[in-house]
């Protein structure tokens, strides 16, 4: 006879009952937490988001209580850094394609890469323009409808893949003159439940940034900044990125010489978006630590990383770090990857691509560095040593994209943050 451990009223103590009908029965605690509203969203708020969307089936009381934003900007308050479950990155860049097609997901974890969500949710807008994904920010991703005839963006939506929901607002008003640089997702759950986008264009006949800022808090489009002579001519050496609630845009001065990045000039642009003060500096040749461009130019757990080949050694990649310093901008080698198990017997000239870098671990030292080296996703753990095979892509088409690989790459966070 099967056996299960249940509370003996009388004496309040753990004992083992044989099974019986009225055994079967819900015990005393599980009926007091059902029925205690307070007691079971405290429950809630301690599990994974994507294991909520699932317990959205248990019942229609669950099914409320898991829908109400008020919930779901609580469970984002009290999880405000969940580890990324994976990367989706453009391998094959074509409009013909639908999204899905274009972008591949892969698992940085051990879960299988089918286990992500899909992007199927966006093809159903009813845009007749082509849908792109621009930028990510904890657990959110900033998207368009891109004209490809005009080259312009129609309209930008923020969506969640774990909810499948999204949200669409339009585009700022900029002049024919400008085209756009690049376009930035702005959020921090620890700072606020709202999220801004930054809009940067370009105009070649006024030599002029504009930049231009929204605020889902008042859902509306601030006056734009106007930023002249800046010297960046192209997105040829511009690397650009969100760190510590500022823009932050370095460019090489390096002219038409593709020389080492430790002889030449750098200049920096940041843009205090709460503030909406914007400096730019320029930083002397005088980094040594610097080599031959940057291959990944983002933030990772707070941190601003640039990843780079090494001077010295072709089969080696160098991680660094930057201090801030009060505009000093100067870079310090944190690790170093040895390449040599993947690139072997070519070891000057194997190919390969940075992905990305995410944080796999709690600890400020759990990182990995993901790459495409032939045909294969691998991901190298920083603190162990140790590489990993994500996936096979040998069928991927990586030249198609006229921008780096990871500036065409987006972390996906779990999140319940209602867009």
């Amino acid at each position: 006879m099967s056996k299960k451990i249940a509370l003996s009223t009388n004496t309040n103590m753990l004992s083992l009952k044989p099974s019986s009908p009225e055994n079967l029965s819900p015990p005393p605690s599980a009926e007091i937490i059902a029925s205690n509203v307070d007691l079971l969203t405290e429950i809630l708020l301690l599990l994974p988001a994507r294991s909520l969307i699932k317990f959205k089936s248990v019942s229609k009381r669950w099914l409320s209580l898991i829908s109400a934003s008020r919930f779901a900007c609580n469970h984002t308050h009290e999880n405000p850094s969940p580890l990324p479950s994976g990367l989706y990155f453009y391998s094959r860049q074509y409009a013909s394609l639908p999204l899905n097609d274009q972008i591949t997901r892969v698992s940085v974890h051990d879960d299988p890469r089918t286990s992500l969500p899909n992007l199927s949710f966006l093809e159903d807008s009813g845009s007749r323009f082509e849908t792109r994904v621009l930028h990510s920010s904890n657990g959110l991703m900033l998207c368009s409808t891109f004209d490809t005839f005009n080259c312009i963006n129609k309209n930008y939506f923020i969506c969640n893949l774990t909810t499948q929901k999204f949200a669409v607002f339009p585009t700022p008003v900029v002049s024919e003159s400008y085209s756009e640089f690049g376009s930035y997702l702005v959020f921090d759950p620890k700072k606020s439940p709202h999220y801004r986008v930054v809009v940067v264009s370009f105009s070649y006949d006024w030599n002029t940034y504009q930049l231009d800022v929204y605020s889902s808090e008042s859902a509306s489009w601030k006056s734009p900044i106007l930023v002249p002579e800046i010297r960046y001519h192209n997105r040829t050496g511009v690397h650009a990125a969100v760190w510590n609630g500022e823009l932050i845009m370095m460019r090489c001065d390096r002219g038409s010489n593709w020389e080492t990045c430790a002889k030449h000039d750098h200049f920096y642009i940041r843009f205090d978006i709460d503030a909406e003060k914007l400096t730019t500096t320029q930083v002397p040749f005088l980094d040594s630590n610097l080599s031959r461009g940057a291959l990944y130019f983002g933030e990772c757990t707070g941190r601003l990383l640039l990843v780079q080949r090494s001077w010295n050694d072709p089969a080696e990649l160098e991680v660094l770090e930057m201090t801030d310093g009060e505009n000093n901008f100067r870079w310090n080698i944190k690790y170093v990857v040895d390449l040599t198990p993947f690139i072997l017997p070519s070891r000057r000239s194997c190919k390969f691509v940075v992905i990305g870098v995410v944080n796999i671990g709690v600890n400020e030292n759990d990182l990995a560095v993901v790459l495409y080296i032939r045909g294969e996703v691998v991901q190298y753990n920083i603190n162990c040593k140790t590489w990993k095979v994500l996936c096979d892509l040998s069928g991927g088409d990586f030249s198609a994209g006229v921008r780096p690989l990871y500036e065409d790459t987006f972390r996906f966070i779990e999140s319940l943050t209602p867009v």
